[in-house]
């Protein structure tokens, strides 16, 4: 069977978006494409707060992300930067199916990944192994990126901090934002954001974002 990590992403994107839905918020989420390199799969707002998400298909596929001379290097630096730390545990997650209950589990991406079992050879991280008692089911995630505390999501300022932060410093990019793309408010269009401000101003307006939070909501105008 092919390991359809697609598929873990649009199972919680859909969670995510219901029961955003049924409490009355907004829910975006935005496929980060070629800048997942930089950052993460997806970014996810709900016109307040953001946060970057990671997706692997099961637990088996999380050591992966040792081969990632970025994420080490992310690692490394969220050992260091005390600042950046405190930012990155509320909003850069790592979401995956447990392969045995098939339920979704959610941890800090830092928590999960940052540890001498997934980077085997890098010595200076002082983590054996994950930190399991951060681990959450997408459920508690979701029910806490709705209602914090804790807070599971960086409002826009220190988000943008984090993302800038991210990208040059981690991932040596040339680029210190990303490009966003979502359904216009208007039939099968598309509407593009040149950085997270952007979308940020976009989903303030209630015209535009059109505030499409279950998939009855997202029915085609005609």
């Amino acid at each position: 069977m092919k390991l359809n990590e697609q598929a873990v992403a649009d199972i919680f994107n859909d969670y995510m978006r219901i029961a955003c839905h049924d409490a009355g918020k907004a829910f975006q989420p935005f496929a980060l494409g070629g800048h997942d390199r930089d950052s993460a799969d997806y970014l996810i707002s709900n016109a307040e707060g953001f946060a970057l998400i990671e997706f692997k298909y099961s637990e088996l596929q999380l050591i992966n992300e040792g081969k990632k001379p970025r994420r080490e290097k992310l690692c490394k630096l969220l050992q260091e930067n005390k600042e950046m730390r405190k930012i990155h545990d509320k909003c850069h997650f790592v979401v995956w199916m447990d392969s045995s209950s098939q339920n979704l589990l959610c941890a800090p991406y830092r928590t999960e990944i940052c540890n001498r079992s997934v980077f085997a050879g890098c010595s200076s991280l002082k983590a054996q192994h994950p930190i399991i008692n951060r681990r959450m089911l997408a459920e508690a995630y979701g029910f806490e990126f709705i209602n914090p505390p804790p807070e599971r999501s960086a409002r826009k300022f220190e988000f943008e901090k984090y993302l800038a932060w991210l990208m040059k410093e981690a991932s040596d990019s040339s680029y210190e934002t990303v490009e966003l793309m979502a359904r216009g408010a208007v039939g099968c269009s598309a509407v593009r954001f040149e950085s997270v401000d952007k979308a940020y101003q976009w989903m303030q307006n209630i015209t535009g974002f059109n505030f499409r939070t279950s998939p009855s909501d997202s029915a085609l105008e005609i």
